[in-house]
C-alpha cells in the first residue's frame, strides 16, 4: 500500500482561499480518524481542543473533483447492533462559512447486514465537490 504524506493546517491559515469543513459522525461503534486526501496530500483534523474534527480545506480543493474523504469502521458486532449502525450511521459535512453548503450521507446506504456480517473493519472513502 502507497503510504500517503500527512499534514496539518493550523486554524490560524484560514483566509479567503480557504474553507472550515466540521465533520460529524454519529455511529454506534468505533471509527478510525476521519481524514480528506487531496491530490495524494493527506489532511487531518487541525482541531485538537475537543472532540470534534476540523479541517481547513482550500477552496480550489473543495470545487474539484480530487477532495476524497476517507475514514473506517469498526463493524466487529452482533446483527442487531449492525442493523441499527446500518440504520441510523450519518456523516454530516458543515461549512461555517457557507452553512447552505451543509450536506449528509449515510455510507451503509443500501448494505445489509448479510453484506457486512463477518468483516471487521469497512472503509469509507467519498469525493467532496461543493459548488461555491
Amino acid at each position: 500500500m502507497k503510504k500517503i504524506s500527512q499534514k496539518t493546517v493550523e486554524i490560524a491559515d484560514f483566509n479567503e482561499y480557504n474553507v472550515e469543513v466540521n465533520v460529524i459522525i454519529s455511529a454506534n461503534t468505533q471509527f478510525g480518524d476521519p481524514h480528506f486526501i487531496i491530490n495524494g496530500i493527506r489532511i487531518d483534523d487541525n482541531n485538537l481542543k475537543d472532540d470534534g474534527f476540523s479541517f481547513t480545506i482550500p477552496k480550489a480543493d473543495l470545487k474539484s473533483d480530487n477532495l476524497l474523504f476517507a475514514t473506517s469502521f469498526n463493524i466487529n458486532m452482533q446483527v442487531n447492533h449492525l442493523q441499527i449502525l446500518i440504520n441510523t450511521c450519518r456523516i454530516k459535512f458543515e461549512f461555517p462559512q457557507i452553512p447552505s453548503k451543509n450536506f449528509n450521507f449515510n455510507p451503509f446506504k443500501g448494505k445489509t447486514t448479510e453484506d457486512l456480517t463477518g468483516k471487521f473493519i469497512y472503509g469509507v472513502y467519498k469525493y467532496i465537490k461543493v459548488e461555491l
